[in-house]
């Protein structure tokens, strides 16, 4: 009597990406701990015991049932400063990262595609704004437009598109030689159709990794103008301004502990998110289920 083959189950390249970012412990604590923080940007009126702004009874206590965080040296609650200065944070990283993104993969794409004179002039555009110290390249910007969300993430925007730019046009020169882009080519595709349909499907992994790391790092210089004064105008409630406070009064901890720390695991969710990625990507970490 014939037997029944064993149906064979097969799994998309989705499913499989999702799989191999499951394995990754450290990627699913960043993943949840970023959800975290997003849920408390989006619900802070609902999770703040109090307004950011509110003066309590008395100044510089320390933590306790009450204040879990304790209070600055003006009365004000720094758990509810904390959560509110979330969204502060999460604009300034999404601003700047969806900026750098568009206007670095934009760059990078019309490079590597078009070439010749064109390539040179803007990676040299983008050379040289790489040439200068990321932070110092968006504190002179600050320091020219002045203080605010907007202009803190355009600086960081403006630093961190060289970076989406060198990633798009490396990419995008090794699938210009790639057969199916030759084949596309040869059938008389449009500039347009050969770009929106081979390329950019090709590149997306790549920088959503990239964006992910990126994430950090416009976190910490976020946080860096702020504690030097040139980031979001007080008394908004920004983490890298409480820590700048905080460090005037040393001896009440609580004060720079506090946002430190909320600072430090979102940068480490960050890297731990982009790193899952990465490894997810790698054909070579297949969980070997076909």
């Amino acid at each position: 009597m014939l037997m029944a083959a064993p149906a064979i189950t097969t799994i998309s390249p989705t499913q499989r990406y999702m799989r191999r970012f499951a394995t990754h412990k450290l990627g699913v604590f960043g993943m949840l701990f970023l959800i975290l923080v997003v849920s408390a940007a989006i619900f802070a009126p609902w999770i703040a015991p109090y307004p950011p702004q509110r003066i309590l009874t008395r100044a510089l206590q320390a933590p306790s049932w009450k204040y879990w965080f304790g209070t600055d040296e003006i009365g004000r609650d720094i758990f509810s400063r904390i959560v509110w200065g979330s969204q502060i944070s999460l604009q300034v990283v999404g601003y700047s990262i969806a900026g750098a993104a568009i206007v670095g993969a934009t760059v990078g794409l019309i490079a590597g595609y078009v070439g010749g004179w064109l390539d040179i002039v803007l990676m040299r555009i983008m050379d040289a704004i790489m040439a200068f110290p990321f932070l110092i390249f968006a504190l002179a910007i600050v320091a020219i437009l002045g203080p605010s969300v907007q202009n803190s993430a355009m600086a960081i925007a403006i630093a961190k598109a060289p970076g989406f730019a060198r990633i798009v046009r490396s990419e995008v020169l090794g699938l210009r030689g790639r057969e199916f882009v030759k084949a596309a080519i040869v059938l008389g595709a449009t500039n347009q159709r050969i770009i929106t349909r081979h390329l950019w499907p090709n590149i997306t992994g790549n920088l959503i990794i990239y964006a992910s790391l990126s994430g950090s790092t416009a976190l910490i210089t976020e946080s860096s103008l702020s504690f030097l004064g040139l980031g979001v105008r007080p008394p908004a409630p920004s983490w890298g301004y409480m820590i700048s406070v905080g460090m005037a009064n040393w001896q009440y901890w609580w004060m720079s502990v506090f946002p430190g720390l909320a600072i430090f695991l979102t940068v480490l969710a960050f890297n731990f998110v982009g790193d899952a990625l990465r490894d997810a990507s790698d054909s070579k970490l297949d969980l070997g289920t076909s």
